[in-house]
C-alpha cells in the first residue's frame, strides 16, 4: 500500500513475556481516507497496538517489528522525532472526554496548545487554528473561553476531536470514542469522524468493542484476540459471513438476548410522585437571584415487584438524577419516593430497612471500588449502612455466598480489584449489591463499559439472579439494545420529563413520541450488514 499506515510483524514484550503479536506479530494497513475497525474484547491488545504505533508504551515495554506512516518508519525515530509526529501526523481521540481534557484550561487554549506544541504556531496563529478546528467539529456557537465542565459529554468529545484534527494529521486513532456517550451524541460524533476522514483524506484506526458502531462506520475490519489478528476483510464480508469462530462468538454476543424468567407482576415496590429536583445554574444575577436548572420536572413512576423497568434518554435528561432519588441520594425540592411503602421525601431520610432493600450497580466497574481494599471488604461495604449486620465468620460466609451467586470463587475475596477483568469487576459490583439481599437494584449504565461477550454474560447473570432471588431492576441505559433485552417496560426521558412509557417491545417497535423515534433512529444497528 502506498501511503497511509502499514504495520508488519508488530510485537510488544513486557518483562520477557510477549503480550502483543503472538509468534507472527500483528500486521495491518490503513489507507488514506479509509476507516479500519479494530475489534476485540478488553485485553485483546487493541489499545496496546495503538500505543505501540504512537510509541507511547509503558516503561519496560519493548516493541519490535515495523510501523510505517507514509513510508516513514516510526520504530526507528527517536523520542524527540516522535514528539514531532504525534499531534501533527498522528492524532488521537480517547475514550473518556472529561479525563482527556484539562479541567483548568479553557477549551480554546487546549486546542491551541496542540497547534503551538506540535505545529510550532505562534500564539495568535494557534488561536485562529483552534477556532477553525472548533468550528469544523460543530462547536461554532460555543465560546472558546468555556471550560470542559461547562459542556455536555458530546461537546467535550468534539473538543477532543478538534485537538486531534487541528493540524490535519495523516492518521487518526480513535480509541473507543463513543463508549461514554448517549445514542444521539454518539451518532453525531460518528458522523463527524466520518466527514473529517473524507474531507482530509486521513486514515482512521477505530478501536472499539461495539460491532454495531463499526458496522456503520468502517470500510474494513480486523478482529483481534489474545494479541493476534484472527480475521480481516471488508466490513460486510466479515460481519455477514464470518470465518473465524471468535468472530462468530462476538457477533452472537452482540445480538444476545438473555432468557428473562416468567414472573407475574406483583404489587408496587417503588414509586415516585411529582418529583422535582433543581440546581443553581450560572452565576448569581444582580436582580432576581440565580437561574435554576430543572433536572426533574414533576416526574412520577411505578415499579412493581418482579419487574424490570428501563429508563432511557440522552445525557442530561435526568435519568441518573431519578435513579439517585430512588436510592435516597438526591434532596428533592418536592415530591415523594416510596420504597415498599416507606417514604423518602424532601425532608425524610431513608430508613435502615429501606436502605437494605434497595442497592445500586454503577457504570465504571473500576471506579466503583477503593483499590486499596480487598474484595471481601469491598463486597461487605453495604453492611455498614444497616443495623445488625453479620460479623466475623458470618460476614465471611455472606461475602462468599454473594461471590458464588455471581459466578466467582470464594478465594477471590482475598484479591484486589486490579487483579480482575472489567466483566469480573462488574460481577463483584453485583455481588456487593446482593450482599444485603435487596428487593430492588438500580443499575446505572451497568454494562456500557464492558465488551460484548462480557455484557452478554452479565445480562444472563442478571436474568438468572432475578429468577433466583425475586429481584426487581431499574435499568438506566443509553443502549437501546440492552434495554430491549433485559426490561419488561421502558420509560423515555427528555429534559427532566417522562415523554413516553409502556411495554418495552411496543415502545421500541412502535414509538409514539418524536423524541423516542429520534433515539431509535440514532442507535447503531448490527443487523444492517446482514
Amino acid at each position: 500500500m502506498s501511503g497511509g499506515l502499514v504495520i508488519e510483524g508488530l510485537a510488544v514484550t513486557i518483562a520477557g513475556r510477549r503480550v502483543l503479536g503472538g509468534p507472527e506479530g500483528v500486521s495491518l494497513a490503513v489507507g488514506p481516507g479509509e476507516i479500519l475497525g479494530l475489534i476485540g474484547e478488553s485485553g485483546s491488545g487493541k489499545s496496546m497496538t495503538a500505543l505501540a504505533v504512537s510509541r507511547l508504551l509503558p516503561r519496560g515495554a519493548v516493541a519490535t517489528g515495523a510501523a510505517r506512516l507514509d513510508g516513514r518508519e516510526l520504530m526507528a525515530l527517536s523520542e524527540r522525532e516522535m514528539c514531532g509526529v504525534r499531534g501533527r501526523d498522528i492524532g488521537m481521540i480517547f475514550q473518556e472526554p472529561m479525563t482527556a481534557l484539562n479541567p483548568l484550561m479553557p477549551i480554546g487554549d487546549q486546542v491551541a496548545e496542540t497547534a503551538r506544541v506540535h505545529g510550532g504556531a505562534w500564539r495568535a496563529e494557534a488561536g485562529r487554528l483552534a477556532r477553525a478546528a472548533l468550528d469544523r467539529v460543530g462547536l461554532g456557537e460555543i465560546p472558546a473561553s468555556r471550560f470542559p465542565h461547562e459542556l455536555s459529554g458530546g461537546q467535550r468529545q468534539r473538543v477532543g476531536i478538534a485537538m486531534a484534527i487541528a493540524l490535519r494529521p495523516k492518521l487518526l486513532i480513535a480509541d473507543e470514542p463513543t463508549t461514554a456517550l448517549d445514542v444521539t451524541s454518539q451518532a453525531r460524533v460518528l458522523d463527524l469522524i466520518r466527514r473529517l476522514v473524507r474531507e482530509d483524506g486521513m486514515g482512521c484506526l477505530m478501536i472499539t468493542h461495539d460491532l454495531a458502531v463499526v458496522a456503520e462506520m468502517a470500510d474494513r475490519l480486523a478482529i483481534m484476540t489474545e494479541g493476534r489478528i484472527v480475521e480481516t476483510g471488508p466490513t460486510a464480508s466479515v460481519l455477514g459471513a464470518p470465518i473465524h469462530s471468535y468472530t462468530r462468538a462476538l457477533i452472537e454476543a452482540a445480538t444476545h438476548r438473555p432468557a428473562m424468567p416468567e414472573r407475574a407482576r406483583g404489587a408496587v415496590l417503588a414509586e415516585g410522585k411529582g418529583l422535582v429536583r433543581d440546581h443553581p445554574a450560572g452565576p448569581r444575577r444582580l436582580l432576581g437571584g440565580r437561574a435554576r436548572f430543572h433536572a426533574l420536572k414533576g416526574v412520577s413512576f411505578e415499579l412493581a415487584e418482579g419487574e424490570s423497568l428501563g429508563l432511557v434518554g440522552e445525557s442530561g435528561s435526568g435519568k441518573s438524577t431519578l435513579g439517585r432519588a430512588v436510592l435516597g441520594l438526591e434532596r428533592l425540592r418536592s415530591g415523594v419516593v416510596r420504597i415498599d411503602g416507606a417514604e423518602i421525601g424532601p425532608h425524610a431520610r431513608m430508613a435502615p430497612e429501606t436502605r437494605r432493600a434497595v442497592q445500586a450497580v454503577f457504570q465504571d466497574p473500576y471506579g466503583s471500588f477503593d483499590p486499596r481494599h480487598r474484595v471481601a471488604r469491598l463486597v461487605a461495604e453495604p453492611f455498614h449502612l444497616v443495623p445488625g449486620a453479620p460479623k466475623g465468620a458470618a460476614r465471611r460466609r455472606a461475602v462468599e455466598e454473594a461471590l458464588g451467586a455471581v459466578g466467582l470463587a470464594a478465594s477471590d475475596a482475598g484479591k484486589y480489584i486490579h487483579e480482575f477483568s472489567g466483566g469480573q469487576r462488574q460481577r463483584i459490583a453485583i455481588a456487593r449489591a446482593l450482599i444485603t439481599r435487596p428487593r430492588l437494584i438500580v443499575l446505572d449504565e451497568a454494562v456500557s463499559a464492558v465488551d460484548a461477550r462480557a455484557r452478554a454474560r452479565i445480562l444472563d447473570l442478571l436474568a438468572e439472579l432475578a429468577g433466583r432471588f425475586g429481584l426487581s431492576y431499574l435499568f438506566i441505559s443509553h443502549d437501546l439494545t440492552v434495554v430491549r433485552a433485559i426490561t419488561d417496560r421502558v420509560m423515555v426521558m427528555k429534559a427532566g420529563e417522562i415523554v413516553e412509557r409502556g411495554p418495552t417491545e411496543a415502545v421500541l417497535t412502535r414509538p409514539a413520541h418524536p423524541y423516542t423515534r429520534a433515539l431509535i433512529a440514532a442507535a447503531p444497528r448490527l443487523e444492517t450488514t446482514r
